[in-house]
């Protein structure tokens, strides 16, 4: 709920912009009115319930999603989610994974020395990537320091629609093989 009032400051700033160059009036609090009546609404009848309506979606509520071969595509619509995909296994080929956010938040977890390439594209939205990379309109891709075009890696393509996206690296300490059966 947060960011909605930062996307309504951002859509006046456009209505007003269009309104100087094009003379085009936008009825934009009749909009912002009926969406957020649309919101509210929605909240109502489903909010209540923490409707999760699969194992890799979370709606109208909370998610945490922790993979070890993860799914290929993970949804948070007008809520909240968490995938820690600090445990995927890349030994045998690349792994793509979608996440889709649609008015909601949701941050991603990754080890710190698994490779990785983030191709984040967000309309009206915001990618915070590890180099602090922020897009509210377009197109931004990140790629970690042991990323290598020969390498397995884990490739995450993220769409953010009037939401968040973060990454988070997180530096997990693995024990080995020998350490697990002491």
């Amino acid at each position: 709920m947060s960011y909605f009032f930062g996307f309504i400051i951002i859509l006046f700033g456009f209505s007003i912009i269009i309104n100087a160059v094009f003379n085009i009036h936008i009825p934009l609090f009749k909009i912002i009115f009926a969406l957020f009546l649309i919101y509210l609404g929605a909240k109502i009848l489903f909010g209540a319930f923490n409707i999760k309506t699969t194992d890799h979606s979370a709606v109208f509520g909370k998610g945490r999603f922790s993979p070890t071969s993860p799914k290929s595509n993970y949804s948070i619509v007008f809520g909240e989610g968490e995938i820690d995909l600090t445990d995927i296994d890349l030994a045998e080929n690349d792994l793509q994974v979608d996440i889709n956010t649609v008015f909601g938040e949701c941050r991603v977890k990754i080890d710190k020395n698994t490779p990785v390439v983030i191709k984040a594209n967000t309309i009206l939205g915001a990618a915070r990537l590890p180099g602090k990379n922020v897009t509210a309109l377009g197109k931004s891709e990140y790629k970690t320091k042991n990323f290598s075009p020969i390498k397995n890696k884990l490739i995450i393509r993220v769409d953010v629609i009037f939401g968040e996206f973060r990454t988070e690296f997180i530096e997990v300490i693995k024990q080995s093989s020998d350490e697990e059966s002491i």
